[in-house]
């Protein structure tokens, strides 16, 4: 999903919106932490996505968010693998208590 001013008429308001096709991509959890943060609980989970080379995949930011399974995940790091234009890997934070 990628960000995008919405014009709600009297501000400008940040959402998210999906964009371009589906792609399939393996993913791996990597892990799980609890932390309790002014008296609330939050559980968060790790994962890694790894996904082919194409035009679409090598325009994803930073910025955008991956759904997958019904989780939103927000992207924390992109990196090219398997050498030049082979593969992406995606990694990526999710509150693990909304789904």
């Amino acid at each position: 999903m990628r960000r995008e001013l919405i014009d709600t008429g009297l501000a400008e308001e940040e959402q998210f919106a999906p964009f371009g096709p589906m792609l399939w991509a393996r993913k791996t959890d990597l892990s799980e932490v609890e932390k309790v943060q002014a008296g609330e609980i939050s559980a968060t989970t790790m994962a890694r996505f790894k996904l082919r080379y194409s035009s679409f995949s090598a325009s994803i930011l930073p910025t955008d968010q991956i759904v997958a399974a019904g989780r939103t995940y927000k992207i924390t790091g992109i990196s090219e693998t398997g050498g030049r234009r082979r593969a992406f890997e995606i990694s990526a934070v999710a509150r693990a208590d909304r789904v």
